[in-house]
């Protein structure tokens, strides 16, 4: 994608769909995954950002990316909230602390990149 001839604008509207969308599956995936269980849920969001990435990547127009970083950010709350409840379920107490901090601080730097 070509930003050189893109509205700062839309360029900064990527960020904002992304939290966007996070806030929205913040406050519902979370809540469902508890009642139906978290694996699947964790799955499906990691598949389905899997392929919004390469949409991403691939994407030309900055409106479509738009509304991918949407998508991204409505899988985050599967990725973030469940997939850390998930996998600390599997984690010792005493290094629960040390694996999530590592863990969201690697996540983070996923959307530098």
């Amino acid at each position: 994608m070509d930003l050189t001839c893109v509205n700062k604008n839309a360029i900064g509207a990527l960020g904002s769909a992304f939290f966007v969308g996070f806030a929205i599956s913040a406050g519902v995936v979370p809540r469902m995954a508890d009642q139906q269980g978290r694996r699947n849920y964790y799955i499906a969001s990691l598949a389905v950002q899997f392929v919004v990435y390469i949409l991403i990547c691939v994407s030309k127009n900055v409106y479509l990316a738009l509304f991918y970083y949407l998508l991204i950010g409505l899988c985050a709350g599967g990725r973030i909230a469940v997939g850390t409840m998930y996998m600390n379920e599997f984690i010792p107490e005493k290094y629960r602390l040390w694996v999530t901090t590592s863990m969201n601080l690697t996540d983070s730097t996923t959307m530098l990149i």
